[in-house]
């Protein structure tokens, strides 16, 4: 007899705590390595009587609670001397704040090595970390059964790893729960910091976007004046940090979205600054050189000698001086969703020992905009966002892009 593989099953999820109980249960000698363990994980091992088997137990990390389910398994005879934490590497960092680096190399093994009376050896090697969602087939997991003898030299090589990682690993006490926690979250946070790292070149403050069409050959000088309108309730105009980016597209887009879209391939753009805000609803002469016409549809045009614009209602007066042609390509953000939520397919993924239905996440859609700005008492801002269907928007933020 040597030894056999078998990969367990096609379908990614896969219940294989059933296969490892069922070992479990026959077996004269268990050892476990995981790189992570949850409570419910523990749990769906169901030892029992069969804890005393279990001689290596290695974690990589745990949830609080999942230490309390092993301080469980040692009550019913798990040898104390089995149970070890594999606290990762670290080193220092020279800084006061975090002393340590956080986002270390950890175990990460995950192995159910079992050996039978009559001389075999089953062990499961795959994906499957110590976890509900793991073992009862919840997550996308992969594994390969091997069985043989158990003095074929790949269950040797198996054993060797599981010591080395038993011996690397610290002495399981139950008075640290809280630390190594702990110890595990920090990673998570440093971790977090590494994942909303979005790629940037330098980010700057609020920003007026005029997207507007212009014909050819139209298209504002150094000085010269632009005037347009925008919503009478928006006050943030008012800051010395809010910059008016000018856009001119040949053939203005279907909508806003889709002219932020396609910025990179503007013809022109233009940086210019507030010089002149007017609330009322007055018809007073206006300096400027050019007005953005926003009805029906932002089109650039050349402002008349004497210019005396009627403002929607609304609607305040704004007129921009031209300081230079835009440059460099931004990325402009808008308020933000509150969080993201998930699209829900129709099929179903059934918890067999549990009964709970899971449906697969086919997308992400962000939180109603609206209704999160309702919440901050700031719908007024809505006037100017993307989805508004305006081509003047306000930006909270800019992040500047390699063209």
């Amino acid at each position: 007899m040597t030894l056999a593989a078998r990969f367990l099953d096609a379908y990614p999820h896969h219940n294989i705590a059933r296969l490892i109980r069922d070992r479990l249960a026959r077996c004269r000698e268990a050892r476990i390595i995981s790189g992570f363990a949850t409570p419910d994980g523990v749990a769906a091992l169901k030892v029992g009587a069969s804890a005393p088997k279990i001689t290596r137990l290695v974690l990589g990390a745990g949830t609080f609670k999942a230490f309390q389910a092993l301080d469980s398994l040692i009550t019913s005879g798990l040898p104390a001397s089995a149970a070890r934490l594999h606290l990762g590497y670290s080193r220092a960092t020279g800084w006061p704040k975090n002393p340590f680096e956080r986002l270390r190399p950890m175990l990460h093994s995950k192995i159910y090595y079992f050996e039978m009376p009559d001389g075999t050896a089953a062990a499961f090697v795959g994906s499957h970390n110590l976890t509900g969602f793991a073992l009862r087939g919840r997550n996308g997991e992969a594994a390969v059964l091997l069985e043989g003898p158990a003095s074929e030299p790949g269950f040797a090589d198996i054993r060797a790893h599981i010591e080395e990682a038993y011996r690397v690993a610290v002495v399981y006490d139950a008075a640290l729960k809280e630390a190594y926690a702990t110890w595990y979250a920090d990673y998570l946070d440093r971790l977090k910091t590494d994942i909303t790292d979005m790629p940037r070149t330098g980010t700057g403050g609020r920003s007026l976007v005029v997207m507007a069409e212009a014909a050819a050959g139209i298209a504002p000088a150094v000085g010269q004046a632009v005037y347009f309108e925008v919503d009478r309730r928006i006050q943030e105009i008012n800051s010395i940090h809010t910059q008016v980016h000018l856009h001119l597209f040949p053939h203005l887009p279907a909508m806003p979205r889709d002219g932020l879209a396609a910025l990179a391939n503007v013809a022109q753009s233009f940086r210019a600054k507030v010089q002149a805000i007017d609330a009322r609803a007055g018809s007073a002469e206006i300096d400027a050189d050019w007005f953005v016409d926003q009805r029906p549809r932002a089109e650039l045009k050349r402002a008349p000698r004497t210019f005396r614009p009627h403002p929607t209602s609304g609607k305040q007066q704004v007129t921009a001086l031209i300081e230079d042609r835009l440059a460099e390509a931004f990325e402009y953000e808008f308020d933000p969703p509150e969080k993201w939520l998930p699209q829900l397919g129709n099929e179903r993924l059934v918890d067999e020992e549990t009964d709970e239905v899971w449906n697969p996440v086919v997308g992400l859609q962000p939180e109603r905009r609206l209704e999160a700005v309702e919440r901050r008492g700031s719908q007024m801002l809505m006037e100017l966002s993307p989805d508004s269907g305006s081509f003047i928007l306000l930006s909270r933020g800019r992040r500047r892009l390699s063209r």
